[in-house]
């Protein structure tokens, strides 16, 4: 009985509380032009967390801001203690949050979003929470110091200057104060500070000429338009900046911050309202954590630091999340683009290019010793007068002499043209060889870089998990929650992460040197690599159609003999060596026919005097004229040269009894070949979806021990344990998709065709060229029904 009263009185209070609105008061520290944190999305958030359980309002009439001076700030907090309406305060405005902080008493729930330095600020900390009747914060616990700190070893200044509202500089003299001294001597520099209310040149003339880089602090009073001012200003003058908030200050321009990520702001968002909520049930504040992970990554603007100069040493990109850096990544390049510009202007492929050409001119010149062969010459003689002769020569004499051979039947010479022409096809094979081998070059270069990309990705985010739990154990030691031990592990494996990022970095600039070589680029030059093109060039591999061909051991092997007679069928190694026995068999034929099949060759001269002068001269009565003219059919059959020809035809045998041979051995090896290529691609190809599912498990499982670690459920060492083999289970799965996709680059090669990725319309031919051979071989693929469903969705995503 007393359990059902008691229910009807809750039921009765939430029914009395829901019919009554309940009202939030908010406090600024003075108006402002841009909001740190968005109230409208803190309404929103209120609103749909309680439903309809309350009805909360923010009422314009209970916003009320300190005109920007400490004494109208606690005006305007004591306003709302007093103003009966009002159920609880929330201070959007550091003094705000400040000075409710350093209140003795507060009479209702204050909820404080807004602190620089919760310990400089000395705000309250028991057990986690404030402590504090009626009040609570949310910090971070970064310290202005540690970012102050992260912007020196990013750029390396000497002087400083801290940026900051000059209201916060007069009720927060710590913040400005207190870690100054230590710092500067700690970092070796020297720290001025510039009070600022709303003007950029304001700030701009306070700076000195020996100031070399600028932190700017929250300020809210400026305008978007005068904020931006203040950072093309800095721009000009080449000065690094570092905003506090981050966010669509570093969007602005700014050149570094490790805050205002829009994740964080969420969750920001979201426990404010969680807070307002539990002081609508009936909680102190005074017990509420106050701790609010954030990451301190840090974050560049590339395109801020292309303006100023500034240049990031290699340790401070591996370390930091760059805004516009696909700005400096280069041409984009498909796997299909590239294939194409490789075949287009690889240096090895247009040397090989040459080879056919210069097996054209050695064929030409074969060619013309069949043909008629026509020489014109011009003579003078003088010779001893006492010598000439009008019927052989006058003493002085010139001539023209035409003369010509035409070969009317000769074996060597035909020989000649037609190996000529079998060696010009061999060298069109060898051509196609290197063809091939640029193309495999490219295509496994590109995905070389992708799988380089791939694996620098995985170690980022395995670091950005690393920062995360270095930030998670620094915030539970700021609160007491576990010992500098935690902290100092996590600080060791963050350094370690940050290696492995670097040389996963080294590896990805190697592979994209590589890439630009094949491609016969500059090779510094970056480029750009869309994941999309790749899937849309090698679909037909992840299709479950092609998995019929494959998915057991009967169909697999069919599969194999079809791939294999394809390498066999367009092996240019086997061509080449087909193209050079049948160059062999007809000069073996020659050697034969020279011992019987004599060479026929018609000849033929024109001579006519041009001049006779001196002793001799004189043809009169001789009966001669000043032309002659000869012409003769010969006949040659080599009777004994010595065993010059019984030599010649032995060598001619052997030879191609060697090229027989050879062929032979080669066919063997390109059947090795194409079946070592499928062996490791049928591994490879299961291990993608397996290696997946271990990544997928293997994250979850890191996801769940995080959440322990973080409420104190699981030690450092579990999370330890849980995040390497989170990490070497993504490594793998990143290796394992593209080891398969770069051993399917080998199978192509090997068969010696990769129209599969040039040609849009192969794949649905190949398809059913496969289909065909499993016919003739009677052999049906397996059926889609029998394929398992979960595989073949993850092939089919």
């Amino acid at each position: 009985m007393r359990i059902w009263l008691g229910s009807v009185w809750l039921a009765s209070m939430l029914w009395l509380t829901a019919s009554q609105a309940v009202s939030v008061g908010v406090v600024r520290d003075g108006p402002i032009e841009r909001e740190s944190i968005p109230l409208g999305a803190i309404v929103a958030e209120v609103q749909d967390l309680v439903g309809d359980e309350f009805r909360v309002e923010f009422p314009p009439e209970f916003q009320v801001d300190g005109g920007w001076t400490e004494a109208g700030v606690r005006a305007a907090l004591n306003r709302l203690m007093a103003e009966p309406r009002v159920a609880q305060v929330l201070t959007l405005g550091l003094v705000a949050s400040h000075v409710a902080a350093s209140m003795p008493e507060l009479g209702k729930p204050v909820i404080a979003p807004v602190t620089a330095d919760a310990a400089l600020q000395h705000f309250p900390l028991v057990d986690g929470a404030s402590g504090k009747s009626n009040f609570t914060y949310i910090s971070n616990f970064h310290s202005v110091a540690n970012e102050i700190e992260a912007f020196h070893r990013a750029v390396g200044f000497r002087r400083l200057a801290v940026v900051a509202d000059r209201l916060p500089l007069t009720v927060i003299p710590n913040i400005g104060v207190e870690k100054r001294a230590e710092l500067e001597a700690q970092l070796g520099i020297a720290i001025s500070v510039v009070g600022a209310a709303a003007s950029a040149d304001e700030v701009l003339a306070a700076l000195g000429p020996d100031v070399e880089a600028v932190y700017l602090t929250p300020l809210v009073r400026f305008s978007i338009g005068e904020f931006e001012r203040l950072l093309a200003g800095l721009a000009a003058r080449r000065l690094p900046s570092f905003s506090m908030l981050g966010g669509d200050e570093l969007e602005a321009g700014a050149l570094m911050s490790t805050g205002g990520r829009e994740g964080d702001i969420t969750r920001l968002v979201r426990r404010i309202a969680l807070n307002v909520q539990r002081v609508l049930l009936g909680e102190d504040p005074a017990g509420f954590q106050v701790a609010f992970p954030q990451t301190q990554r840090l974050q560049l603007n590339m395109r801020t630091a292309a303006a100023i100069g500034f240049s990031p040493r290699w340790d401070v990109l591996s370390e930091a999340e760059l805004k516009h850096g696909d700005e400096q990544r280069g041409q984009w390049f498909t796997l299909t683009e590239v294939l194409e510009r490789a075949m287009a202007v690889n240096s090895d492929l247009e040397t090989a290019r040459l080879g056919p050409v210069v097996a054209a001119d050695a064929s030409r010149r074969a060619r013309a010793a069949l043909l008629p062969r026509l020489s014109v010459g011009v003579s003078a003689t003088e010779i001893d007068a006492d010598r000439a002769n009008p019927a052989i020569s006058a003493e002085r004499s010139s001539q023209l002499e035409i003369g010509g051979v035409q070969s009317i039947y000769s074996d060597d010479a035909w020989a000649g043209y037609r190996i000529s022409q079998h060696q010009q096809d061999a060298a069109v094979e060898v051509y196609r060889a290197v063809l091939l081998d640029t193309q495999r070059a490219a295509a496994s270069g590109y995905l070389q870089l992708l799988r380089a990309r791939a694996l620098e990705a995985v170690q980022r985010s395995n670091l950005e998990v690393t920062r995360t739990n270095f930030d998670l154990a620094r915030l539970r030691e700021q609160i007491g929650a576990t010992d500098r031990a935690d902290r100092l592990r996590w600080q060791s494996r963050l350094a370690t992460d940050k290696q492995n990022l670097i040389a996963a970095q080294a590896n990805t600039r190697a592979a994209t040197t590589e890439l630009n070589r094949v491609l016969n680029r500059p090779q510094n030059d970056p480029i750009a690599t869309p994941e999309a093109s790749l899937d849309a060039a090698l679909e037909i591999f992840f299709d479950p159609r092609f998995e019929r061909f494959v998915a057991n051991p009967e169909v697999w092997l069919v599969f194999q003999d079809f791939v294999v007679d394809q390498a066999l069928d367009h092996s240019p190694d086997l061509a080449q060596l087909d193209a050079l026995i049948a160059a062999q068999e007809r000069d073996l034929l020659a050697a034969r026919r020279k011992l019987y099949v004599p060479e026929i060759t018609l000849q033929g001269s024109l001579v006519e005097n041009l001049d006779r002068s001196g002793a001799g001269s004189d043809l009169t009565g001789t009966g001669l004229d000043d032309r002659s003219e000869t012409l003769s059919v010969a006949a040659e059959l080599p009777l004994f040269a010595g065993g010059a020809l019984r030599a010649r035809r032995s060598q001619a045998a052997n030879q191609l009894e060697q090229l027989n041979l050879q062929y032979a051995a080669v066919a063997e090896a390109v059947e090795a070949q194409t079946r070592f290529a499928l062996h490791r691609t049928g591994s490879s190809y299961a291990a993608v979806s397996l290696s997946a599912e271990a990544a997928e498990a293997a994250t979850e499982n890191l996801e769940l021990v995080a959440a322990a670690y973080a409420s104190g459920a699981a030690s450092i060492t579990e999370l330890i344990d849980a995040q390497r083999a989170a990490l070497l289970a993504q490594l793998d799965a990143a290796e394992s998709r593209y080891a398969y996709l770069l051993d399917l680059v080998d199978v192509l090669r090997a068969s010696a065709d990769f129209s599969l990725l040039l040609d849009p319309g192969r794949g649905e031919r190949w398809q059913r060229e496969i289909e065909d051979y499993f016919d003739r071989r009677g052999v049906e693929p397996l059926d889609q029904r029998f394929l398992p469903s979960g595989r073949q969705g993850a092939q089919q995503q």
